[in-house]
């Protein structure tokens, strides 16, 4: 709750929509949302992108935005899977949480940011 008070305190015309409930309160929630002025803001969690990733995946989000971006550092869980998969042209990674001196993890960060940040040096390499 405390991004939609920081929404309703510095952008107080925006429309926010928290997702989150039991499956039937979430379908709801879903009513019409593909409509681009149905809300400008969408604030949920891992959990429940993850419960939904196939409804997240559907839209096309404008900008994307994960808090507590350590909780992919791990590519291959299934939450980390799942944010790589949304739909969306802009994105950020927030974290306080430093990365533990692994590879792995700046990868992670960087694959939800722009894609596979190996795949341009693999293509360029491979036609010399």
């Amino acid at each position: 709750l405390n991004w939609e008070m920081e929404f309703k305190k510095w952008c107080p015309g925006f429309k926010i929509l928290t997702y989150y409930g039991n499956q039937e309160e979430r379908k709801r929630k879903r009513q019409g949302w593909k409509s681009e002025d149905v809300w400008h803001v969408c604030i949920t969690s891992y959990q429940m992108v993850l419960a939904d990733q196939q409804v997240f995946r559907r839209r096309r989000w404008h900008y994307m935005i994960l808090d507590e971006a350590h909780n992919i550092k791990e590519r291959a869980t299934n939450t980390a899977k799942a944010t790589f998969e949304l739909n969306g042209k802009y994105r950020w990674c927030l974290s306080g949480t430093p990365l533990q001196n692994r590879v792995g993890e700046l990868y992670s960060l960087v694959r939800f940011l722009g894609g596979d940040p190996f795949s341009y040096y693999f293509c360029e390499c491979s036609s010399w």
